[in-house]
């Protein structure tokens, strides 16, 4: 659970539970921040939720998702 939490400690979090590397191709994106419920097992909704609240794009690249910011919608 994370209320108003910085996108790198969240990142930093889920990289404890699942064999990824998050890296950031924007590091002020990194600042962004972020509310909300993540279960620990499955980073799929993680990612989905990131990409719908924030303007951002993961893309996976074997073992590292790489976060891009994206135009705002």
């Amino acid at each position: 659970m994370f209320k108003r939490a910085p996108l790198r400690q969240v990142t930093a979090e889920l990289e404890r539970y699942h064999p990824v590397k998050f890296v950031f191709a924007n590091q002020e994106l990194a600042h962004e921040t972020l509310s909300g419920t993540f279960e620990a097992n499955n980073l799929e909704p993680f990612l989905h939720a990131i990409e719908t609240l924030l303007p951002v794009r993961a893309k996976h690249q074997g073992k590292t998702i790489v976060l891009q910011r994206t135009q705002k919608k």
